[in-house]
């Protein structure tokens, strides 16, 4: 397995963009999502720019959309899929906010099972950039959180 090695300057601006653009999704901000994609960019296997802020519009707003959720958060990990070492944004949706015995909230770690008890909605992004922008956004088959064990491997 190939890891995909960037440089520093490259992993600044790319860890820029991953965390505009989760902000951007968890305030349900599509004029901010607009600014980030590139135009000629290639979202979730085969879609234009257009249809990738219309998938976005209906995620957020829809019937069941996630604006109205009390409780989102994200979660950082790493593709093994297709292009692995790409970044990986995991977003948790929750209808209701989630408590410990203890009174704290409760925050499921990345690659966790998504939750149906408590109507909670799962989303993993994988990214590509180019020039600065997110020039493809897809849905990662294989994830891990960290990498140590591989680069512990190479």
């Amino acid at each position: 397995m190939t890891i995909i090695r960037k440089t520093v300057t490259e992993q600044k601006e790319n860890s820029k963009l991953m965390e505009e653009f989760s902000h951007a999704f968890v305030a349900s901000n599509l004029n901010a999502i607009n600014e980030l994609l590139h135009e000629d960019g290639v979202f979730f296997g085969n879609i234009t720019k257009a249809k990738a802020l219309g998938y976005f519009q209906q995620l957020f707003f829809g019937d069941e959309g996630i604006a109205n959720c009390q409780h989102v958060y994200f979660n950082k990990g790493i593709s093994l899929d297709l292009f692995c070492g790409a970044e990986v944004l995991e977003f948790r949706c929750q209808k209701k906010l989630q408590f410990r015995k203890n009174g704290l909230p409760y925050f499921a770690a990345f690659g966790e099972m998504q939750d149906i008890f408590s109507d909670e909605c799962v989303f993993r992004f994988a990214f590509e950039y180019t020039d600065g922008q997110i020039s493809a956004i897809r849905i990662p088959k294989k994830y891990i959180e960290k990498a140590d064990r591989f680069v512990l491997e190479n």
